[in-house]
């Protein structure tokens, strides 16, 4: 028996979906079982709670955790690890993110560095999965993109290697429901280098219009974050990660997903799906 955290969002949902496909025994940990396809057997309950935990993870061979992040998200799955060892469950995946290290300057990779330092001494198997940027964040730029004719960054010319969210959760569908991969870290990345003016072509190419890439300088990108309502330290990591980016540092594409899945989405693809949110 499989146990799914997370199911509602980015990840979640495709996972959900292909475990459905593949008529995989598993069930769902859940705030709101309603948001659930048809079909998913859940536990009502959040994922802070205890007694919750315990009922989801009753004879579970294997823990699918997914959290958002937030300044206590560390905690909280730290927190789930504990409750799976106490449970008996013999082993858990959790999807972490690229660039995990304790000494990283980006909060979010500190974060998930000490989650995943926590799992592999938890006993327990483990399987770690670390995406790169996901496609769909692409649509936070839906405004602008209506607005100005315009996607606004900090990354300059530098290359970098997107995922579709829905690879990431048919990456961690197969992981949950083949063996080998205990004690495994799989970095997850998209099979295609590009640069934010090839995506903003290929999306001008999808919309019939001029579409352009605004590289900012750091403080003005870093403000704008500010203004659209992010925290400090999220705008800050946005920053951070922007660099790496314009300093070449991404432009590197892992073989895992395509080892995993065999095919995997282009940014084409996903702008078959998602291309008309820009319109």
């Amino acid at each position: 028996m499989i146990v799914v955290t997370g199911a509602t969002g980015k990840v979640g949902e495709p996972l959900v979906a292909e475990l459905l496909a593949a008529k995989a025994q598993f069930r769902v940990l859940a705030r709101d079982p309603r948001k659930l396809p048809a079909g998913v057997t859940a536990v009502q309950g959040d994922l802070g709670d205890e007694a919750a935990r315990q009922k989801a993870f009753a004879g579970a061979t294997k823990v699918f955790l997914l959290t958002n992040s937030t300044p206590d998200s560390a905690a909280l799955q730290n927190a789930v690890i504990d409750s799976a060892k106490r449970a008996g469950v013999p082993h858990l995946v959790r999807l972490s993110v690229l660039g995990a290290d304790e000494k990283s300057p980006v909060t979010l990779a500190r974060w998930h560095a000490q989650t995943d330092a926590h799992l592999k001494a938890s006993g327990m198997k483990w399987t770690i999965l670390q995406p790169g940027y996901f496609m769909q964040n692409s649509l936070s730029a839906v405004p602008t993109v209506k607005k100005d004719g315009a996607i606004y960054g900090n990354q300059g010319t530098g290359k970098f290697a997107p995922i579709d969210a829905r690879d990431i959760g048919a990456a961690a569908a197969k992981v949950l429901t083949s063996a080998g991969h205990e004690g495994q870290t799989h970095v997850l990345t998209g099979q295609e280098l590009l640069t934010n003016q090839d995506i903003a072509a290929k999306l001008g190419a999808r919309l019939g219009k001029a579409v352009k890439y605004v590289s900012l300088p750091d403080d003005a990108f870093r403000g704008a974050l500010l203004q659209a309502g992010l925290p400090d330290w999220l705008a800050q990591d946005y920053v951070l990660m922007g660099q790496t980016v314009a300093q070449g540092h991404a432009a590197s594409i892992a073989p895992a997903l395509k080892t995993l899945l065999g095919k995997t989405r282009s940014y084409d693809d996903f702008l078959q799906a998602y291309g008309q949110a820009f319109a």
